[in-house]
């Protein structure tokens, strides 16, 4: 278990840990596809119509714009309108010195993550065709980086969307009820995501001979297939075929809840027993145990892991369900780390939402290789998030203070927000011979070596205005 590849080199910063998750390629892929909707847009615009903050981004204002999206979701301001995060009053400080208001809405509006000219054609294939190369660009970073323990968790994991989607799914037990389904498959003890598929609905490329949970996990266990690894799952996924082809296939042992009503469980097993009881049942690989916590109720898990009826004395519990509480919380645990700081929006483009969740989720992958590299660093998760928002913005605001025609009060606030590393005031060098003042009249023919600090045209001193530092931004 631990880093591998990439992330075996210093992770001294939190920077450096989520750009190793989330690489260059993954932003350039961003900013060409968004550059793409913004030309798109600004053609059909008449010229009158156009703003200051119309125009195409680059790579630090893009940057800068995920690192914005980290800060408000530390702060816990994810639900809380621009025009308050902005505000003078209520906003932070932080936010205004990055950037205007409407640049940051605009961004989010055009931001794209496919060729808008070919999505048509993909969307025959793949639904999941508006954000495909993306996703599959950064879980496959996600596997690069990271050798998962010897236990591994497979669950579902929902992003909470209420916008108009054909696959958005409804589930209750859920803190977000409505939205995007994912399955995720996390390490049990760090809970790194290694892997995850987004369910998209009817699954095409299943063979017919077995159930669409099945297939699932067949797709997701692919990184740790033949490696003796276990898997812990629910009832949703677990089966007797499953955990058969799991095991005689790949090599992989299974551990999980299982229905009441599959045709493979004894009647015995379900009928109504003393509390605190427990029923097992062996063949040449699998063990099945019911256990009734209490009367009437059953608790069903088969187990191709576990070979004995080993029994818990303290808890009277079987050993198989110590060990299946231990590990089954893998995917849930990941799932309230992303919703603890989500950096989520409110939108109703279900691509978008994907990328919230994939910031979310390298968030929390980040986070973990951060301090399996550094264990010393003891960095709460907060503080991790922040240093990583504000290193991102750092770049762009230091670009927006040298702008000549930013208005002073912004400036101000950008060198508090700055600190010492603010770029200082320089005046400008002497023009390198006497030329006439540009404002006086020629009757007068002032000559002079000094020039404007902004236009750089010639002043005489009659014309010139000195002011301090603070005031000359």
């Amino acid at each position: 278990m631990g880093p591998k590849g990439d992330a075996q080199t210093a992770m001294s910063t939190p920077e450096k840990a989520w750009s190793v998750v989330f690489t260059n390629q993954m932003v350039e892929l961003i900013v060409k596809h968004t550059n793409e909707e913004i030309e798109r847009r600004l053609a059909l615009c008449e010229p009158t119509q156009l703003q200051s903050y119309h125009s195409t981004t680059d790579e630090v204002e893009m940057r800068a714009l995920i690192g914005l999206l980290f800060i408000i979701g530390v702060t816990k301001s994810s639900r809380v309108s621009s025009e308050v995060l902005w505000c003078p009053r209520k906003g932070q400080s932080t936010i205004r010195a990055t950037m205007a208001r409407n640049r940051f809405k605009f961004l989010l509006a055009c931001i794209r993550f496919d060729d808008k000219s070919t999505r048509a054609l993909r969307r025959e294939t793949d639904k999941f065709a508006p954000i495909r190369e993306l996703w599959s660009l950064f879980i496959n970073r996600c596997q690069e980086l990271y050798s998962p323990s010897e236990y591994v968790t497979v669950d579902e994991q929902l992003l909470g969307f209420r916008g108009r989607c054909s696959f958005k799914m409804y589930i209750p037990s859920k803190p977000d009820k409505y939205g995007l389904k994912v399955i995720c498959m996390n390490d049990s003890k760090t809970f790194y995501l290694i892997n995850a598929i987004p369910y998209v609905g009817k699954v095409e490329d299943k063979p017919p001979d077995i159930g669409v949970a099945e297939h699932l996990v067949r797709q997701i266990s692919t990184p740790i297939l033949g490696s003796r690894r276990n898997i812990t799952c629910d009832n949703w996924f677990s089966s007797v075929s499953l955990f058969d082809h799991m095991l005689s296939t790949h090599d992989c042992t299974m551990v999980g809840t299982l229905k009441k009503n599959k045709r493979d469980v004894p009647p015995e097993f379900t009928r109504p027993k003393q509390a605190g009881s427990s029923i097992f049942g062996f063949d040449s690989t699998k063990t099945l145990v019911s256990y009734f916590p209490k009367n009437k109720k059953c608790v069903l898990l088969l187990s191709t892991m576990h070979s004995d009826d080993a029994v818990d004395k303290e808890t009277g519990k079987p050993e198989i369900i110590l060990f299946y509480n231990s590990t089954k919380g893998g995917t849930d645990t990941f799932d309230q780390l992303c919703h603890a700081y989500t950096a989520t929006r409110s939108t109703r483009r279900w691509p978008l939402r994907y990328f919230y969740g994939m910031l979310d989720q390298g968030g929390v992958n980040a986070y973990v290789l951060f301090l399996l590299k550094n264990p010393d660093a003891r960095l709460k998760r907060s503080t991790f998030l922040f240093d990583l928002g504000y290193s991102m913005v750092e770049p762009l605001m230091k670009r927006r203070f040298e702008l000549t025609s930013l208005r002073r009060s912004l400036k101000i606030a950008i060198k508090d927000v700055l600190g010492g590393s603010t770029p200082p005031y320089q005046a400008r060098d002497l023009l390198p011979r006497r030329i006439r003042c540009s404002v006086c009249d020629r009757s007068h023919d002032h000559k002079t070596r000094v020039k404007s600090y902004s236009c750089s045209t010639p002043i005489c001193s009659v014309h010139q205005v000195y002011l301090c530092e603070d005031c000359a931004m």
